[in-house]
Parts: C-alpha cells; structure tokens; sequence
C-alpha cells in the first residue's frame, strides 16, 4: 500500500519543480521582451514582470507599445494560470504530508485494535526486520513497535503494522495490544533495554510468550530473571550455524526445509493440543493425524516438560500436548484452523 502513495509524491514533486521551472523561464523571457521592445531597463523590466506575477498591478513605468500589450497579456495569461497551479499542488501535497500521517497512525491504530493473538516485535532494525520477514512469512500477525521513525519506515514499506514510541514504556505496549498478544521478541539495540522491555512486558501480561535478543551471554541470566521465556545470542547461534553448514550440511538443509525455507512446501510445526478437541485422548494410530492430514509426529513436549521423541502409535494424545509434526504446510495449517474451531465451539 505505500508504494502507489511513494509514487504519487514524486509525481508531484516532478510537476512542481516543472512548474516552478516554466514560471521563472515565463519571467525571464517576459522581462528580457519588454527591456528590448519598449526599452526599459532590467530593473523596470523586472519590476513589471513582478507586479503582474503578483497580481498588484501598480502599473507600468510608461505606456505600453502593442508588442508590450502583447507580451503582457500572455505573461499574465500564462503566468497567473500557472501560479495558481503550483500553489495549489504545493498546498495539496503539504496537506495530504500531513492528512497522510494522521489517516496513516488512525489506520494502524484500528488495525491493532483489531489484532489478538499475535506478536510484538520490538525494535525495527537489521534484527527485528528479519524477524518481521519470518513472521510474514509464516502469515502471523504481528506489530513493530520502534522510537525511531525512520526505522520504522522501512517497515512500514513492507506493510507491516507498525506503533512509533518507546518500546519498554507501558503505554507503548499497551497501544501495541500486548494484553491480547502471544508473544513478544525482545529485539533493541540494548541489553540493558531489552531486560528492562522483558520486566513491563511480563508484568503487563503474566502468560506473554518472550524471546529476548542478547549480545553476551553474560545478560542471557538477566533477561530470564527478568521474565523472558527464551535468550538468543544471535552471534553464537550464527557460529553454530556456520559449523553445522560444514560438518553436517545435508541435516542443515533439511532442517532449513522443515522450518520453512526454500520451494518446498514442507514446514515442521508446533501443534498444540486443547482440551474437548479431535485429538486428545485418541493414540496417534487412531488420530486423523496421518490418514486425514498426512502429518508425521516427530516428538511430543508433555504439559510436565518432558520431550518424548519418535512416539510409537499406540502413545497416546492427551490435552496440554504439544506436538512436533512435519508435513505439508497448507494440511497444517488446515489441522490448526480444525483444532482453533473445535476449541471455540467449546467455549
């Protein structure tokens, strides 16, 4: 959506200063035909060009020859026509600048309002924006909330729904809609700005999901005990993927796959279980989850923690699980939108 507004700016911008351009070369020539056909001085000259662009009119140093009149009633002709086009397209765009800005804010307010169930995505630069890539990607909805405005304008650009101000003040937040969110990524310049983000935002909302960014692992400590579910070092973790590329590249790439990336419509997910739904209780044998959905159940994450890997057939679904399943993207995200219609109907 901002890339016809961009456009339609700098088409405005080109006829103004194509305006602005003819008007002084209206002027010019105007004033250099009179100095030469009634033989009036640059500065007479000049000063009746002036007084006719304004529209004053205090009249002409001396009565006018008919090539005189002529070349008057064409500047003013001309010239007034286009002085009232500039003007006009000058006070359009520094009403539609600003017009624009209001409709813009009222417009990403409304859709936050709107919004339950997504992320915040705290902090808009190199990080944040690729976390913002991966979100849209999976189709999660999500808000930028950064101070800086210019960093918000690369987001912006992308469609993103973005919130301008102070990320770990609580009104921020509260604009951004973390009393209805699931989760927050800590993602600003700062250690000592993300565990303090980590704390308003655990306070704000007790069953928030939060992944904190941390440049040392030194404030990894901090950040959990500031509230924060998961710490991600992204330089180690890009170490760790470096060395993995090279010891193991046929896991890495599968892993890449299975999470997402590439052609393939492959995703490994998580799929929990609520409570009256079409899987709990049943083995994964006599679940829809392979005949129906095509999905195989990598592993089971137990409401006590506990990881069971590779489950049998016979282990059974209860609710509170979460499962690790790996399939076709569009049968899981048809198993999801199944499992949320059940557990709204329950409610």
């Amino acid at each position: 959506m901002a890339r016809p507004i961009q456009n339609d700016q700098e088409r405005r911008s080109r006829r103004i200063l194509l305006l602005i351009f003819l008007f002084v070369a209206l002027a010019v020539s105007a004033g250099v035909s009179l100095h030469f056909t009634e033989g009036w001085t640059a500065l007479e000259s000049a000063y009746t060009v002036v007084i006719t662009l304004s529209t004053v009119g205090f009249g002409t140093p001396t009565k006018l020859s008919p090539a005189g009149m002529g070349i008057m009633i064409a500047l003013i002709g001309v010239g007034v026509t286009l002085a009232v086009y500039l003007s006009g397209l000058a006070v359009q765009s520094l009403l539609e600048g600003e017009l624009g800005k209001i409709l813009g804010r009222i417009r990403m307010e409304r859709q936050v309002q709107n919004m339950k169930d997504h992320y915040l995505v705290c902090g808009a630069g190199r990080i944040g924006l690729l976390v913002c890539q991966e979100l849209a990607q999976a189709g999660e909805p999500f808000v930028v909330v950064d101070r800086d405005e210019g960093a918000l304008k690369k987001a912006a650009s992308q469609g993103y729904v973005c919130v301008v101000g102070d990320a770990t003040e609580e009104e921020t937040l509260k604009a951004a809609g973390i009393q209805r969110a699931r989760g927050l990524l800590a993602v600003l310049g700062s250690d000592a700005e993300n565990v303090f983000l980590t704390m308003t935002a655990r306070f704000l909302n007790r069953n928030l999901s939060i992944v904190a960014r941390a440049s040392a692992e030194k404030a990894q400590k901090k950040l959990y005990r500031a509230g924060a579910n998961r710490c991600i070092t992204p330089e180690s973790l890009g170490g760790r993927h470096m060395a993995r590329a090279i010891l193991k590249p046929t896991v890495l790439e599968f892993l890449d796959l299975a999470m997402g990336g590439g052609d393939m419509n492959l995703a490994l997910d998580e799929i929990p279980v609520p409570s009256a739904s079409i899987l709990a209780g049943k083995s994964l044998l006599d679940s829809p989850l392979r005949k129906d959905y095509g999905l195989i159940v990598v592993a089971i994450l137990k409401p006590d923690g506990a990881m069971r890997f590779n489950p049998s057939g016979e282990t059974r679904i209860e609710e509170g699980d979460v499962l690790l399943a790996l399939g076709e993207k569009h049968r899981i995200r048809a198993l999801k939108e199944a499992l949320g219609a059940a557990r709204e109907e329950a409610v």
